[in-house]
């Protein structure tokens, strides 16, 4: 299927993307800056270079456009709501979506066009159950979702399109893995505060990222699915209970509730948006078949925070590289090639490995210098699958515990190399919050060094 997608260097519009692609699907993105999105993306797309906000691309892209995934919107959580904020929330969404449906609108290829909306469209309630029935709320972020999914529904039931289902996608808090909302909800919690934003007695709505992926997927190909959709959980949870499971997983010196009267000083409109609550109720996926993956909180927080509450962090770097898997694998594979991919700064050289390629069992001592102060590795290679993945965790070290997962996976004509890094500082109970930030800052310079060598390497 040929798709396009917007706001594809968002958190959502990233892991998205890299699921089409694994899918065998021909992915347009569009974005403000090319170089920018080529940098971040990892997964293979054409790029169309506009800001829908303000203009339109040329018709001859959209020719063969089966699919459009509309996820573009300025961050509602990034930033004080000012004015101009406001402005760039509302325009970012109806402009854009005014303008990808003018492009669209006389298309004979287009089937589907899936369009992000949000659980803002509902009013804050207490107890009641919010389908996809609700009238509307009152408030900015209301009108904003009300103003966006009319672009879609003006001429008939199913949509906009001669001959495409229009679908919108009322989304409660997304959920991700050291990304969005929740990589600012537990920033204190790392430093040993239970700060919480909100009101206990308030009604939260939550969807894991892997859900609400798989919704999208779903509405691809579900001719049943079409109009208003609420990506939520079945399970809704109040802030208590919500900041009491992540309580349990972190261990805190203090807990406390910002004051709402002290949010209302800094930001009053900022008060619709934090304080607002609801109990949105995923009805027409439920009807329709739909099965949650992640249906309870307590599961997704098992799989959001990983080990991070047992005092572990967590580091992710993905990238695409178009050269098979096997000739990625077998880099890798040789442990000379750990120098080229090392930062000079490091002053990195492997002093011995046990065996002559890299396998399961394999030892490797090298020496490198943190801040100028030399420093011996000792790493082993504990698990090894050829042609898929590799762990190596360290056997001596500057860290407290350290344990690195490097996968390959197969992407159209090329490859998806994933690191996932979860690694322990020392002294944390001391040094944790500004050793912690010192520590994440040199492994993503690392990082950074490793994609830019790769890059030089296989193109």
């Amino acid at each position: 299927m040929k798709i396009l997608l917007t706001g594809a260097t968002g958190m959502i519009g990233k892991e998205l993307g890299a699921t089409l692609a694994k899918q065998g699907h021909q992915l347009y993105v569009v974005t403000r800056n090319t170089k920018r999105a080529k940098e971040e993306l990892f997964f293979p797309c054409e790029f169309i270079e506009c800001d829908l906000t303000t203009e339109k691309f040329s018709e001859r892209y959209c020719t063969d456009v089966e699919a459009v995934i509309h996820l573009a919107g300025d961050n509602i959580g990034d930033g004080l709501w000012t004015e101009k904020k406001k402005k760039c929330i509302y325009d970012s969404r109806i402009n854009s979506t005014e303008n990808l449906t003018e492009i669209f609108k006389n298309s004979d290829k287009l089937k589907v066009f899936i369009n992000m909306s949000a659980a803002g469209f509902y009013p804050s309630q207490s107890e009641q159950l919010l389908d996809e029935n609700q009238d509307p709320g009152n408030g900015f972020l209301s009108q904003v979702c009300k103003d966006w999914e009319r672009v879609l529904s003006v001429k008939k039931d199913k949509g906009y399109f001669k001959n495409a289902r229009t679908v919108y996608l009322r989304s409660a808090m997304v959920l991700a893995r050291g990304q969005g909302a929740i990589s600012k909800i537990i920033l204190p919690y790392l430093s040993y505060a239970g700060v919480k934003v909100g009101a206990p007695e308030l009604w939260m709505s939550w969807i894991h990222i892997e859900d609400f992926i798989n919704i999208i997927l779903y509405s691809l190909k579900n001719e049943n699915i079409y109009g208003p959709v609420n990506c939520a959980s079945p399970e809704q949870v109040m802030y208590k209970d919500f900041y009491k499971d992540i309580e349990h997983r972190f261990f805190t010196f203090f807990k406390f509730w910002i004051p709402q009267r002290l949010v209302k000083s800094v930001n009053k409109s900022m008060l619709e948006f934090l304080y607002c609550s609801q109990r949105v109720q995923p009805e027409k996926l439920l009807k329709n078949g739909f099965r949650f993956r992640f249906d309870h909180l307590s599961k997704a927080f098992d799989d959001v925070f990983d080990s991070q509450s047992k005092g572990w962090r967590y580091f992710e770097r993905k990238q695409f590289i178009p050269r098979p898997v096997a000739e990625l694998f077998g880099f890798f594979a040789d442990a000379g090639n750990l120098e080229k991919i090392t930062p000079p700064f490091l002053g990195f050289k492997v002093l011995s490995h046990s065996t002559e390629k890299v396998e399961k069992g394999t030892k490797i001592v090298y020496r490198l210098k943190i801040r100028g102060i030399p420093v011996k590795w000792k790493m082993n290679i504990s698990e090894w699958q050829a042609g898929v993945f590799f762990v190596d965790e360290q056997e001596k070290g500057p860290y407290k515990t350290w344990h690195h997962t490097r996968r390959f996976e197969d992407m159209g004509e090329g490859t998806l190399m994933t690191d996932q890094v979860r690694y322990r500082i020392p002294f944390r109970f001391i040094f944790n919050p500004i050793l912690g930030a010192f520590i994440r800052s040199e492994i993503t310079k690392i990082f950074d060094f490793r994609k830019k060598i790769i890059k030089q390497l296989f193109g």
